[in-house]
């Protein structure tokens, strides 16, 4: 898939590390509050060999400069990727955002449908540190 300056990206590039992948768009309200706190939740755990790749959905997806901005305004520096209907469907999505943390080894281990505020958050935490290892 290609980031936001174009390049291409693969999932393979983080072999080794949990990830966090989270589908998002713009124009989804919930996405909006996750974004600053998945950030958070990157820089937290970076040392643990733990990372986040966004993957914008390609229903209604806007120019790549309305999204670069988009996540510039909500000061968002993990990596962030333009998904298409194909990678979209390969995952199942059932609605957004859709978070999934993946293991070392590539595989999924949790699903995080929606994007409660109140809830969501420590569950991906929780998983998250799981994932890693940390108790």
């Amino acid at each position: 898939m290609k980031n936001m300056e174009g390049e291409t990206v693969s999932l393979s590039d983080y072999e080794g590390k949990v990830v966090l992948l989270d589908f998002w768009a713009v124009w989804c309200a919930p996405c909006k509050a996750s974004l600053p706190i998945l950030e958070r939740l990157r820089a937290k755990y970076a040392r643990h060999g733990f990372d986040v790749v966004g993957l914008h959905v390609g229903d209604r997806r806007p120019s790549l400069n309305a999204i670069n901005e988009y996540l510039e305004d909500r000061q968002v520096s993990y990596t962030n990727l333009i998904s298409n209907w194909e990678v979209d469907e390969a995952f199942q999505l059932s609605g957004i955002p859709t978070s999934f943390v993946v293991d070392r080894d590539g595989m999924v281990q949790h699903t995080h449908v929606g994007f409660d505020p109140r809830t969501t958050p420590a569950k991906i935490e929780a998983d998250v540190r799981a994932v890693i290892g940390l108790p």
